[in-house]
């Protein structure tokens, strides 16, 4: 999941669970979170994921990226995650959270 620390409307507003960006390029060597990201430092670690500070490389805005460690255990463990990122889009504006910006699978 992605987030944003600023307060600016976002052109990904509501869920995407699909990879948009314009220097995405569909190939097996190199993920989305690869070719759109670079990764600046690890914020955080649990035993289910970490969070990074990364630059997006289309637009040099900085954001904090929450990252699985491990696949989908089941169907239901990823119906888990998304309702997961549903809910985390659906929190309104508030100073004190940041905003969240999109989701996508890899």
């Amino acid at each position: 999941m992605l987030f944003s620390p600023n307060r600016v409307p976002s052109r990904c507003a509501n869920l995407i669970l699909e990879k948009t960006s314009s220097i995405y390029v569909y190939e097996k060597d190199r993920s989305y979170f690869e070719q759109c990201f670079k990764e600046l430092r690890v914020l955080g670690r649990g035993l289910f994921g970490e969070a990074l500070e990364v630059e997006c490389r289309e637009t040099g805005n900085h954001y904090a990226v929450k990252r699985a460690l491990h696949t989908f255990e089941s169907a239901g463990n990823r119906q888990l995650k998304l309702r997961e990122a549903t809910n985390h889009e659906a929190i309104p504006p508030h100073t004190n959270i940041v905003k969240f910006e999109k989701a996508w699978e890899e």
